[in-house]
């Protein structure tokens, strides 16, 4: 299956056969719906037993394992917790995505420093099935792991912030040699409504700026 050829490989033993672990978005929503915990704030630093077991129960159940609940709680004990809390904190690792840096702040202290919105499932979902998002079919966006997604994200963000770092080169050419031209000048990156984070993209060329021009004349 795909998600298998994307991701780093972590096995656990059971029953004589070595089974894949990965935490897709459907293994998530099944974990959440045993332990009633969040997952996509859970903070996994050092999951208790109850979680750890939950965890590896379902995502032994993606992988095709057919065991209960139960038989995996048995696997665990005071002296196997440690060992396989760590099996299942390498797939967690390997089934989400890098740490983002946080975006740079406006250059211009006029422009508002708004924090990041909590992610629920609600929205989660409404970013991948939306056709203004990534178009996913609700299938698709069960099987995949939040690294998946979080890929596929990363280049619909970069899509936004060219064409918003492109309007906004014309927004502040505008501006700051208008007729009432601010004493600060302001900068194309204060127009964006999804800034950069610390590393920028490549630089924009002519033919990029030009491109923009023609779609306002057209609009």
């Amino acid at each position: 299956m795909l998600p298998e050829c994307l991701h780093s490989p972590v096995f656990f033993a059971f029953q004589g056969k070595k089974w894949r672990l990965l935490f897709t978005h459907r293994v998530l929503l099944s974990c959440e719906a045993l332990t009633g915990v969040d997952m996509l704030a859970a903070n996994l630093g050092n999951p208790p037993a109850a979680l750890v077991r939950a965890l590896l129960f379902c995502a032994l159940e993606r992988a095709g394992a057919g065991c209960t609940i139960d038989l995996v709680g048995r696997l665990i004990t005071a002296r196997s917790l440690r060992s396989i809390r760590i099996v299942v904190l390498e797939a967690w690792r390997a089934s989400m995505p890098d740490p983002k840096p946080a975006p740079a702040k406006p250059k211009d202290p006029r422009d508002s420093d708004v924090g990041p919105e909590k992610l629920t499932w609600m929205k989660a979902w409404a970013e991948a099935v939306s056709q203004d998002g990534l178009g996913l079919s609700e299938e698709q966006w069960l099987e995949q792991t939040p690294r998946q997604t979080g890929a596929l994200e990363d280049l619909l963000l970069e899509q936004r912030q060219r064409e918003e770092l492109l309007c906004g080169i014309i927004a502040s050419t505008m501006a700051n040699y208008g007729h009432r031209a601010p004493d600060k000048p302001r900068t194309s990156e204060s127009f964006m409504l999804h800034p950069f984070a610390k590393k920028k993209p490549g630089p924009v060329t002519g033919d990029d700026i030009q491109r923009e021009m023609r779609k306002l004349r057209k609009a």
